[in-house]
């Protein structure tokens, strides 16, 4: 797989596109195939939910890099987080 290289990525399999002052985040293409079929989404009270993806979670079986969850304030830096090569190396 390879992953989407405008994007960022956490330990823990989600990816986040930050864009000024809002990150974006969702769940990777390899969290997806580790958990299934996605069929159903309770997403927690933040700044933005994708709502639309609540009624239709099965977007996320499709192309989990586009189907963004929730959004964000951006309030630090980026530490921590991966880049495309180092999160591709994760998950070998």
């Amino acid at each position: 797989m390879s992953y989407p290289a405008d994007l960022k990525y956490t330990n823990d399999h989600e990816w986040v596109k930050i864009d000024g002052a809002t990150a974006k985040v969702g769940i990777t293409d390899y969290a997806q195939k580790q958990l299934g079929d996605v069929v159903y989404l309770e997403l927690p009270q933040v700044t933005e939910v994708h709502s639309a993806l609540v009624q239709n979670p099965e977007t996320v079986n499709k192309d989990p890099h586009a189907s963004w969850m929730i959004a964000l304030k951006v309030t630090g830096g980026q530490d921590g987080l991966l880049d495309a090569g180092a999160y591709t190396d994760l998950t070998k």
